[in-house]
């Protein structure tokens, strides 16, 4: 390994906000006084033990991009795809929410 820094006080809170989207005080404490790398490998072994995460429904179905028009759709067709996927995408986020 490589002689990578200690991590500690605001240096750790950012290298947590980075790596994990929070700096908790449990993971500040599990990774107290470690050097950066050791804590990026704690954090790795740590992950991979994690179940995956279930994605929600509205995400498992086949996606297009409406805002394109194929050629031969008529501006009704398209109003009415357009339509179709606002009310999609509107259900979809409060099933997220």
């Amino acid at each position: 390994m490589l002689n990578s820094p200690i991590l500690r006080g605001d240096d750790l809170r950012h290298f947590l906000r980075r790596l994990t989207f929070a700096a908790t005080p449990n993971l500040e404490d599990a990774l107290a006084d470690l050097p950066a790398d050791a804590a990026t490998a704690r954090l790795v072994a740590v992950s991979r033990t994690m179940p995956q995460p279930t994605p929600p429904a509205c995400v498992g179905g086949t996606w297009t991009n409406a805002a394109l028009r194929v050629r031969g759709t008529s501006a009704a067709q398209y109003d009415a795809m357009r339509a179709a996927q606002l009310r999609s995408d509107r259900r979809d986020t409060e099933l997220v929410r």
